[in-house]
């Protein structure tokens, strides 16, 4: 019975909005304050745009459109504009709904708003044809009333566009990609087919670039992580996702011959990756509980460490000298042991507790390890460059 007079009350709401409008058509007029022509179909899309934002739901705006429509205030034209720009006005509710959303929840609202906003201005630039041919339809299937004519318009108005995107979907998804990319950059996987020589070696070149662009990423957020100390899981999560993308590139099927020119590379990448995915394990796993003073790893072995995590983003980014980091490791190494032996040694002398302990020597262990991960995946990544570069130049003799 609830569910019978909720529906009952809708019709009963709509017929509360044509009385109290019945007189209204002898009030206002829209073509005497908008205009007629061009000017008054924008200006009736500009006022559909406002109804839906205030009403916050196109679906009552496009109601009070029948009521007034119903009243004879608004003649046909004036509702299919005011129609178009409601379809306008409801993207509006998507993208506030996408600020502070992820990326994509941020491409799913651009992706409405382009879709309504392409649809709309085809609309409006065949608006007299589309209601002829919408008007002749209704008639003949519905009779000559206006309102189930308009509703008709409405609906069409929406096949319309579903019928233009639907055969560029996969176009669309990817324009919206590139007007919002990702804040980590990515490739795309390499359309050729890994079983052939040529195509396991297109993938293999691919796959060396996503690590690079991988391991740049992922030294330089280490790298922002110690010297602000501020957490950024988001971006931690996307190189995780990025890594099983990049996974996936390199385990598709090797050449049958297991000792080819091209197993070198595919083994250092993996190593490579092996090193990003421990340190992106590293990083996600940010020590947020407090440390006592006594037991903070030290501002020298921390700026070591960034020092070592800076000069190998510069060596990337020139892609030289990748594999000269092991003195540099060794001394940072050094410098973690003794840091290790005051701790225990405080310890020791009872000047702090066992589970205070415990936190700082993790937090020291976790800030070498992301600093030896980071060299052996750069030391690995520029094996895998050298085998490239060397297969470049014997395709070339």
């Amino acid at each position: 019975g609830l569910v019978i007079a909720g529906f009952a009350m809708i019709f009963l709401g709509i017929d509360f909005l044509q009385l109290a409008m019945s007189d209204l058509s002898k009030m206002i007029d829209p073509a005497r304050y908008l205009g007629s022509g061009i000017g008054g179909t924008l200006a009736m899309v500009g006022v559909g745009v406002v109804m839906t934002v205030v009403m916050q739901s196109s679906s009552a705006a496009i109601t009070v459109t029948l009521t007034l429509l119903h009243s004879g205030t608004f003649t046909l034209d004036h509702a299919a504009a005011t129609v178009i720009g409601q379809n306008i006005g409801t993207t509006v509710t998507a993208a506030i709904g996408s600020i502070g959303g992820t990326i994509h929840a941020k491409r799913t609202a651009l992706g409405h708003i382009l879709f309504n906003l392409v649809t709309a201005l085809i609309a409006l630039a065949i608006l007299p044809i589309f209601i002829g041919i919408v008007d002749r339809l209704s008639d003949h299937f519905f009779g000559n009333v206006d309102t189930i004519t308009l509703s008709f318009f409405q609906t069409a108005f929406n096949l319309l566009g579903v019928c233009l995107f639907l055969p560029f979907t996969a176009r669309f998804a990817a324009w919206v990609k590139k007007l919002l990319p990702d804040s980590i950059e990515d490739i795309a996987a390499p359309s050729v087919s890994p079983k052939s020589q040529l195509g396991e070696r297109a993938t293999l070149e691919a796959a060396t670039q996503f690590a690079g662009r991988l391991l740049t990423q992922t030294v330089d957020h280490a790298q922002s992580l110690l010297t602000t100390k501020i957490e950024n899981t988001h971006a931690v999560d996307e190189l995780r996702q990025l890594l099983a993308e990049n996974y996936r590139f390199l385990r598709a099927p090797s050449s049958d011959q297991p000792k080819s020119n091209l197993y070198p590379i595919r083994l250092h990448l993996f190593h490579t990756l092996d090193h990003l995915e421990r340190m992106t394990g590293l990083l996600s796993r940010a020590q947020t509980s407090v440390t006592p003073n006594k037991c903070k790893v030290s501002q020298d072995f921390i700026n070591s460490t960034i020092n070592l995590l800076k000069m190998l983003s510069e060596s990337l980014a020139e892609v030289s000298g990748l594999e000269n980091f092991e003195s540099i490791y060794q001394s940072l190494a050094a410098k973690r042991q003794a840091e290790r032996l005051r701790i225990l040694n405080m310890l020791a002398q009872d000047a702090i507790e066992a589970t205070e302990a415990a936190t700082g020597l993790e937090n020291i262990r976790r800030t070498e390890q992301i600093a030896y991960h980071a060299w052996r995946a750069s030391h690995n990544f520029s094996k895998a460059l050298a085998g490239d570069a060397e297969l470049n130049e014997m395709d070339e003799h």
